[in-house]
């Protein structure tokens, strides 16, 4: 019986609409069906949806550049790899097991201390979702939650993470997951840890990011340009485990109104570029426990009319203010221990002066 599909088996054969794969096969591997523009069906054995799936991977790019428009995950897959299903021009829903009964199945691992194999328990449904896994396809705008019986029990027309799940892109690399899609809600309410780098720039149509804060959330750092150029999204509300959002998170985001950022004592520093060119921004509230404030954070700013500036903050970047409206109003908290290098840099090259802008107010 087959149990598995060679590296490239079927890489770049347009003239492949349809196909079966057989019910014994277990692995489907790097580039299989890569290319293959206009393969629109991948029919597989109906028990890979239900507990007894026997499918345990996908490859690199194994469905890129294909013509499918629905897919359904098999139970048993691990990880969505690096560019799935990235450039799937026709892809609109994917549909994945969110395993809340929390159902096993058994594999067998190499002991070294024994030199036996033994059988251990592994949980069904997907626990990475790798760079690039939905990556300019165009018309990609749910994923989809289904139950043990298939049957689906999440929100249709938003991005669900399932239970199973613990990374969601990579950290020390621009993952692009979401990038170019049609996704408009994302929702990360979820086990995974960090909100990757890049991983929904240039999403133009989202308009919602839902995290659920509680004590469990265990997301502690959105990293560099995770939602840059989201001319969308609208609101954002930052969760209080994160203890630090990196460079440009929400540069170029044209609609974003209000930010409410962590209160976590080690969420400490605004960024470089981290609001730049929101010039719908209006109302944001710099916690107590930020200390410094890093170049070009509010460059570009040009509906923010009031800020203030807590006394905690001992450091400011240049031109963080540059090329706001000329008539906005800077309230600088100040104390004893404020040690601030106040001078002209911050304020940018736009006309503002600590004159006309800025207040000091002793505390």
């Amino acid at each position: 019986n087959l149990t598995s599909i060679g590296e490239g088996a079927f890489q770049n054969s347009s003239a492949m609409t349809k196909i079966t794969i057989p019910s014994g096969v277990t692995i489907i591997n790097n580039y299989v069906f890569d290319g293959c523009d206009n393969l629109a069906e991948i029919i597989f054995d109906s028990g890979e949806y239900s507990v007894n799936s026997k499918i345990t991977s996908f490859g690199i790019a194994a469905f890129r550049d294909t013509a499918i428009s629905e897919f359904t995950v098999p139970f048993s897959v691990r990880n969505i790899q690096e560019s799935t299903f990235e450039n799937c021009d026709n892809l609109v829903s994917v549909f994945v097991y969110n395993n809340t009964e929390d159902t096993t199945r058994t594999e067998y691992i190499y002991d070294e201390e024994t030199g036996e194999t033994v059988p251990v328990q592994v949980s069904h449904g997907l626990t990475k979702i790798t760079t690039k896994a939905f990556n300019n396809s165009a018309l990609f705008k749910e994923l989809v939650l289904v139950d043990a019986n298939n049957v689906v029990t999440s929100p249709r027309d938003r991005v669900s993470l399932p239970v199973t799940l613990r990374q969601l892109g990579e950290s020390n690399t621009e993952s692009y997951v979401f990038s170019n899609t049609a996704v408009e809600v994302l929702d990360l309410t979820s086990q995974i840890r960090f909100i990757a780098p890049a991983l929904a720039k240039d999403a133009s149509l989202l308009r919602e990011v839902i995290i659920v804060d509680s004590v469990d959330m265990l997301i502690t750092t959105i990293y560099k340009e995770a939602f840059m150029n989201c001319v969308a999204l609208e609101e954002f509300v930052m969760p209080n485990s994160v203890r630090a959002a990196n460079s440009s998170v929400f540069e170029g985001c044209t609609a974003l109104t209000s930010v409410t950022l962590s209160t976590d004592s080690r969420f400490n520093t605004l960024d470089t570029n981290l609001f730049r060119g929101c010039t719908a921004l209006t109302d944001i509230v710099i916690p107590s426990n930020v200390q410094a404030i890093k170049d070009r954070v509010f460059e570009s700013c040009t509906a923010l009319s009031a800020i203030t500036i807590p006394s905690s903050v001992i450091s400011m970047g240049n031109n963080v203010f540059n090329n706001c409206n000329s008539s906005i109003a800077i309230t600088v908290m100040t104390n004893n221990d404020n040690t601030a290098n106040w001078n002209a840099l911050w304020l940018g090259t736009s006309g503002l002066t600590e004159a006309a802008n800025v207040t000091y107010v002793a505390e």
